[in-house]
Parts: C-alpha cells; structure tokens; sequence
C-alpha cells in the first residue's frame, strides 16, 4: 500500500511539473506580444498613433489576462468539474480563438483567415475547447513561416463537425 501511494505521489508531481512547463510556455508568446505593443506605444509619433498603440496595448492585456484564467482552470480541472453537455456555437468559439492569437500573428505577420460562418452547435465543455482551438492556432502561427498564413475551417460533415487548422 505504501509503495501504491508513493507511485501515485510521484505521477502527480510529474503531473504538477509538466503543467508548471505548459504553462510558462503558453505565457511567453502573449507577454512578448505584449512588450512589442509597449515598444510600439513609446515610439508613436502622435497621439493618434498613441491612442491606437494604447489600445492595441489594452487588448493584448485581456487576451494574458484570459489565457491565465484558462491555465487557472486548467490546473484546477477535475472530471467532476467539466461540464461536457454544454451546447457550445464552434464557429463562434474559432472567431474568438482567432481574436485571442491575433498579437501573435501581427507580431509574426501572418495573416489568420477563419471559414467559420455557419452556426455550428457541438456538446462540450467551452473554456477546454476554446483553449484546444487557441492552442492549435498558436501552434500553427509558432511553426508556420513568418509572412504566411494560417487558416481555420470549420466543415460539416455526416459525422459531425471539422475544423481544419492549417499553415502554409
């Protein structure tokens, strides 16, 4: 029995260390986001200009701010917690992920094109699958060539719904 708790004490320990690695990765990409869009505010020419930098600086912040809450819930998820049979819109859901990297594609200029236009209601839990979506445009955007594109199609099928995420 003591064996049996030892083992387990240290599959959660690999567990808490592994998340400790995902999510200090997860969090790079937004704060460098973030230290180009000040850089871009302390050389603004003007105040237009200033105002756009501050704006552009205010959103990147709620994006951090919003990836920090997932990684929050994340480490707190339990299989009781995920509540699965939520009806979720997906289509909605890929727009919103496409909103939350777009610091990431304007830093790498990439440009992120969303087919996602029709209604598409899927059971699942929305703040997993916005992270699933985010985290599969943050991949493409990370290892795509800077310049590019990435695109997120979101298809109908018999069997359900399929989004295709894709660099060049």
């Amino acid at each position: 029995i003591l064996n049996d708790l030892v083992a387990r004490q240290r599959a959660l320990l690999a567990h808490q260390q592994e998340f400790m690695a995902d999510a200090a990765h997860e969090l790079r990409t937004p704060l460098t986001a973030l230290r180009l869009q000040l850089q871009l505010l302390e050389r603004a020419p003007d105040d237009a200009n200033r105002a756009l930098s501050l704006a552009e600086l205010k959103r990147g912040i709620e994006r951090a701010s919003a990836l920090i809450e997932r990684l929050l819930s994340v480490a707190r998820l339990d299989a009781q917690a995920l509540d699965v049979r939520q009806r979720v819109d997906l289509s909605d859901l890929v727009r919103r992920a496409a909103a939350e990297v777009s610091a990431l594609a304007q830093l790498r200029n990439v440009q992120v094109a969303v087919m996602a236009d029709e209604p598409t209601p899927v059971v699942g839990d929305e703040r997993s699958l916005l992270a699933l979506v985010v985290n599969l445009l943050e991949n493409a955007l990370r290892h795509g060539p800077e310049r590019g594109r990435v695109s997120a199609t979101l298809e109908h099928t018999r069997r359900g719904a399929r989004l295709l995420v894709m660099d060049e």
